[in-house]
């Protein structure tokens, strides 16, 4: 190979020259691209990554306070008793024993024998109790926002903390508040009427004869006619001096001595007074021995009722449903059959698992009296009985009319989800 003359080893120096600079301008491109192709990625760096790690904490922590210091409902603790007893919002004490209710805040309801409520709403800061039926001693802890109700038929009492017992009277619509320790506010029957209680104050209220008896004071609801004129005084008469009269005859007056007068009252039955001792087994052991063919024929309503109640009370079931059926053959058309149609639903329903009976009850109760102190819960508990016996189209029906009439009522949040689906 021949040598290369010196201007060809020029040429070959300055091909080599621009080789290296193709190659390191290639070189620099490369490593631009990989540069911004990295800077437009996340990159997962340590500092971002303990970033992320703090953040999760935070979260974690926060959801922690959160769970533990953000303020809950109102639990509630059902207590034992033979014969209670417990579905759902739904209590009942057992004839022989009451029943304790206690709540997380401190409150404590007793159910007495034969009572049965429903727990209609709890939160932080109180609870609104139905009382169906029957009597319960409350005691209520005061707090800054307390905020109890205890409700029953028309009726509802307000409370803020204080002790008290209450009496729902389903046979006569009747609400009685005794034993008051502290104040409560009542309000029902008509709209704005109020009442404020305070301790030793008592109060029975019924909505069937417009009369609240607070104390020994009566307010009649709506007010009372204004008071006639005082009449002008009679002249006197000048009384008789030295006239000769006869003696008067000592004779002693009866009952059929004077037309029209009122029979002089009878004395109370033992199974009557044994009852309002609430005396349950023992009153109804006692019309058992005095005879219920005979105390059905001549009792009054009111009384009938009233038997009927002691022998549920006493667990009697087949007692109380044959004197309820009694009431209704003896009065019919009155509000005491109304009453006792309403009791052979809560019968069917409640101890002796008959929807079906309940339904045909419940209705009954509703159909003669729909705009007396019980329609409001017949019409619930007709929904509910009808729900149970599987009558979709009918459970629906009760709902609309329910929520139509009493959309505020006890049962308006069942009736609205049944609707809705």
């Amino acid at each position: 190979m021949e040598p290369m003359t010196p201007l060809e080893e020029l040429g070959r120096d300055v091909a080599r020259a621009q080789d290296a600079q193709v190659e390191r301008t290639d070189a620099l491109e490369q490593a631009r691209e990989v540069v911004l192709r990295e800077s437009a990625a996340p990159r997962p760096a340590w500092s971002r990554r303990l970033l992320f790690a703090g953040t999760g904490l935070a979260t974690a922590a926060a959801a922690f306070l959160l769970v533990v210091f953000w303020p809950r409902s109102i639990e509630l603790k059902v207590g034992e008793g033979p014969g209670a007893k417990v579905s759902g919002d739904f209590v009942a004490a057992g004839p022989q024993a009451p029943l304790p209710l206690r709540f997380s805040d401190g409150s404590a309801v007793d159910l007495e024998p034969g009572a049965s409520a429903r727990i209609l709403h709890r939160d932080r800061r109180g609870v609104t109790l139905l009382l169906e039926g029957g009597r319960m001693a409350a005691s209520v802890i005061h707090h800054p926002d307390t905020d109890w109700k205890m409700r029953a038929g028309p009726f509802e009492v307000r409370v803020t903390g204080t002790k008290f017992d209450l009496e729902w009277n389903v046979a006569r619509g009747s609400l009685t508040l005794i034993g008051l320790q502290g104040s409560v506010v009542v309000v029902g029957c008509e709209p704005g009427l109020q009442i404020v209680l305070v301790t030793g104050q008592s109060l029975q209220a019924s909505c069937q004869d417009g009369k609240l008896i607070l104390g020994s004071q009566s307010y009649v609801v709506p007010p009372p006619p204004p008071m006639p004129p005082i009449p002008a005084p009679l002249p006197e008469i000048a009384p008789l001096v030295g006239a000769n009269l006869p003696p008067v005859p000592s004779v002693r007056p009866q009952a059929s001595a004077v037309p029209g007068a009122a029979p002089l009252p009878r004395p109370a039955s033992a199974w009557l007074r044994l009852s309002k001792d609430a005396r349950y087994s023992e009153a109804w052991e006692a019309a058992m021995g005095q005879g219920l063919d005979s105390i059905c024929a001549s009792a009054s309503a009111e009384e009938l009722v009233e038997l009927a109640d002691t022998a549920r009370y006493a667990a009697n079931y087949t007692g109380a449903k044959r004197v309820f059926l009694a009431t209704r053959q003896r009065f019919p058309g009155t509000p005491q059959a109304s009453v006792a149609a309403f009791n052979l639903g809560r019968l069917a329903f409640d101890a002796l698992d008959d929807a079906p009976e309940a339904v045909r009850w419940f209705e009954t109760a509703y159909q003669e009296q729909p705009k007396g102190p019980l329609a409001q819960e017949s019409l619930g508990r007709l929904m509910e009985s009808r729900q149970k016996s599987a009558d979709e189209w009918g459970a629906w029906e009760t709902a609309t009319k329910y929520l139509k009439q009493f959309p505020d009522g006890p049962h308006a949040a069942s009736a609205r989800e049944l609707v809705s689906k």
